[in-house]
């Protein structure tokens, strides 16, 4: 006995594919999102790593300056180039150190760092300390 087809039957494949290329679209749709937020997020933590290591160099400069002004009262400074395999990285850093006498108190010295990482301009990350140190080796100056 055959059954009897309609029109309904008949288009059912037709209305299946559509479905199908829907969801798909949905999907890569989704996956896309998925991907942008993932490349979003990489990026931001990259950035956080440049803010962190740009910090520690900075942190490292000031500890570099006092040890070289307690071998030597008269350093004023320096430009610190670090080379990218010293900071086991793709990317080099630098980083400027002035070191100023005090007006008031000569065993007095105002440190001043400049650190930059890496060297690239669009990815440079920026960061500045100061610090004051006294000199245990210089007397303070009398008032008056």
């Amino acid at each position: 006995m055959r059954r009897p087809t309609s029109t309904y039957s008949r288009s059912r494949p037709g209305f299946v594919a559509v479905v199908m290329i829907v969801v798909l679209v949905v999907l890569v749709m989704i996956a896309l999102s998925l991907l942008r937020a993932g490349l979003a997020q990489r990026d931001e933590t990259r950035a956080a790593e440049r803010r962190a290591q740009a910090g520690l160099l900075a942190e490292a400069a000031i500890r570099r300056a006092v040890h070289r002004l307690e071998s030597d009262p008269g350093y004023t400074g320096e430009t610190w180039a670090i080379d990218a395999r010293a900071l086991d990285s793709a990317d080099g850093a630098s980083v400027r150190i002035d070191v100023e006498r005090g007006r008031a108190d000569p065993s007095e010295r105002t440190i001043r760092v400049r650190a930059d990482y890496p060297l690239d301009e669009p990815r440079r990350i920026r960061r500045t300390r100061r610090a004051t140190v006294r000199l245990s080796g210089e007397k303070p100056a009398r008032p008056g």
